[in-house]
């Protein structure tokens, strides 16, 4: 969610996700690009909200791009489409990305090192099935992690139940 409020911030608008202020479009001719995010590069074989993606961000504002149109960014259902959704309401956790979670110190850099389909390794279309396997144990470890170094006493008996 920075990259889209660092998004906004820009002047640029992302008109799938962004839930701030209300928006109102103009008669203006604006132009942008459909990119879903996990066909950005990063750890774990299926792109997230990485380093790619602030990246991508700065590229779309560099050449006065105004739009990024995602696909829906909820966890896919059969066939890893993102219209087979298994929910409305929830955000995939594929898209957490994994260089931020070992930059902030939540996982170990030698643990993303590691997850087969690293940046500049992944070629052909995204194995969502080797990427869930892979990648989701390292999700899980980072909120264990935040959950031992950052819960109170309540806060960690309440999250046992």
């Amino acid at each position: 969610m920075l990259a889209l409020y660092r998004f906004v911030a820009s002047g640029i608008v992302c008109n799938c996700c962004y839930f701030g202020p209300k928006v109102t479009m103009t008669s203006e001719r604006i132009s942008g690009v459909l990119l879903h995010v996990t066909s950005l590069p990063s750890f774990g074989g299926v792109g997230d909200f990485g380093p790619a993606a602030y990246g991508f961000v700065d590229f779309l504002a560099a050449g006065k791009q105004r739009l990024w149109q995602v696909l829906p960014l909820s966890p896919t259902g059969y066939g890893s489409s993102p219209y087979s959704a298994l929910s409305a309401f929830a955000g995939n956790p594929m898209l957490i990305s994994l260089e931020f979670l070992a930059r902030d110190g939540w996982i170990t850099w030698d643990q993303i090192n590691s997850v087969p389909g690293g940046v500049g390794s992944h070629e052909g279309p995204c194995n969502f099935a080797a990427a869930f396997e892979k990648k989701l144990p390292l999700i899980e470890a980072a909120a264990a992690n935040l959950l031992i170094t950052r819960c109170t006493p309540s806060c960690a008996a309440a999250s046992r139940i």
